[in-house]
């Protein structure tokens, strides 16, 4: 805890709207972590990692004079300390884009993952879900109750939005957070069941 409010700390050096953009990638990729500390625990590695690379370029003397030959071979009129601001301007740039290409990459194959997860079992997990809708439940009900241990994930993330339901929430907010979480296939092909089910029980 001490730990994630020092990431979140540095993490409001990111305006309100990158955050919230964060929070959406986390929660598709099921990375259950505040979006505050981990943008805190990137700007952290990211000036770490870019000291690191100004230092090595700058004390190591063959790299640092092959850096230098060429930049002046480039601009011949470039003096000793604009070279090193080029340096440490280049060493920032270099580790934003690597750690940022990174970190998407990451997110991005761990939501691919899960919504591929997810798609292997939707097909039953509706049936269940529509069975359940005929034999008179309520929706939420329906859904809670099909969230069988043998649909894995899905069945984790639908019982994580459903108690929200059950608190109180409104059904249709927590199904946006299903959404939000790549599992949007359940949100549309739920609203599909739904409105089946009504037209059988309505006769």
């Amino acid at each position: 805890m001490g730990f994630q409010s020092f990431y979140e700390s540095f993490g409001r050096f990111f305006s309100r709207e990158q955050v919230k953009s964060l929070g959406r990638y986390l929660r598709s990729a099921g990375i259950e972590t505040s979006p505050e500390a981990f943008a805190g625990y990137f700007l952290l590695n990211m000036a770490v990692l870019t000291l690191l690379v100004i230092l090595v370029v700058l004390y190591d003397n063959s790299l640092y004079s092959a850096v230098n030959g060429f930049l002046l071979y480039l601009f011949p009129f470039l003096y000793k300390e604009v070279i090193a601001l080029f340096v440490i301007l280049a060493a920032v740039l270099f580790v934003y884009f690597t750690l940022f290409v990174l970190i998407s990459s990451f997110l991005v194959i761990k939501a691919e993952a899960r919504k591929k997860a997810v798609e292997a079992v939707l097909p039953d997990f509706l049936l269940l879900v529509s069975a359940n809708i005929k034999a008179g439940m309520a929706l939420d009900q329906a859904i809670w109750y099909s969230a069988k241990p043998e649909f894995g994930l899905l069945s984790k993330e639908v019982k994580i939005v459903i108690k929200k339901a059950f608190s109180g929430e409104p059904l249709h907010s927590a199904l946006d957070e299903l959404a939000e979480r790549k599992i949007k296939e359940l949100l549309d092909k739920a609203e599909g069941v739904v409105e089946w089910s009504k037209r059988k029980l309505t006769g």
